[in-house]
């Protein structure tokens, strides 16, 4: 499961790259859709309900609304991520563990959070509500906060610190910081796995056939 940054620059880069155009697919709601999913950190809905399974890239661009398009293209990313990290031997590199798959994707979303400059702009996606939203009868009040955790989180590259405050925020596991910082440390350390990530976004596009 890929972290909400990289959701959002890969979302980008189909509009940058051609395979949406902002003249026809809503790029406000397209960033909406494709960062509402993980809204279920907060309790408030089932990954089912957000999380399709078997997604392809033509239900994506066929999708008439552009906010289901990019709660589509969440869960596609998602599948796409697993099946490159798990082929390209990610967990030969650093064996699956505890605590694992929180830690990759915020520290993903740091080595990729440069891809994008206009940060600033780009979370101001996030000041309204839509009614995309309000249609899965979720609390306005939840939402909000949701919309609230992610403007803070996107207005900064995600390093040690804020990972944690992440985590702490979303997770329901039982864990002990000091595993947390060394698996932090060892990811963030790591200069094959900051490859890794660095391909699967350079080459995202021909995964999607």
């Amino acid at each position: 499961m890929a972290g909400p940054i990289t959701h959002i620059i890969l979302a980008l880069k189909m509009f940058t790259c051609g395979l949406l155009d902002s003249n026809t697919v809503d790029m406000k709601l397209f960033l909406l859709g494709t960062s509402f999913p993980d809204i279920r950190y907060l309790g408030v809905i089932e990954r089912t309900t957000t999380h399709s399974k078997n997604i392809s890239w033509l239900d994506v661009v066929n999708e008439p609304s552009p906010f289901l398009a990019g709660l589509k293209f969440h869960a596609l990313v998602d599948e796409l991520r697993e099946t490159f990290l798990e082929d390209h031997g990610m967990y030969n590199l650093i064996p699956k563990r505890p605590y694992l798959s929180q830690c990759m994707k915020f520290v993903e979303d740091g080595f990729l959070y440069h891809k994008i400059n206009e940060w600033d702009s780009i979370i101001t996606v996030f000041d309204t509500i839509s009614s995309e939203e309000k249609a899965f009868n979720i609390a306005d009040a939840d939402v909000k906060r949701w919309h609230t955790i992610l403007k803070k989180y996107c207005a900064e590259q995600p390093q040690k610190n804020l990972i944690i405050h992440m985590i702490r925020t979303l997770s329901k596991v039982t864990y002990k910081l000091s595993d947390i910082e060394f698996l932090i440390a060892e990811l963030e350390q790591e200069s094959e796995f900051q490859k890794l990530i660095e391909t699967f976004y350079d080459s995202f596009e021909t995964l999607l056939n």
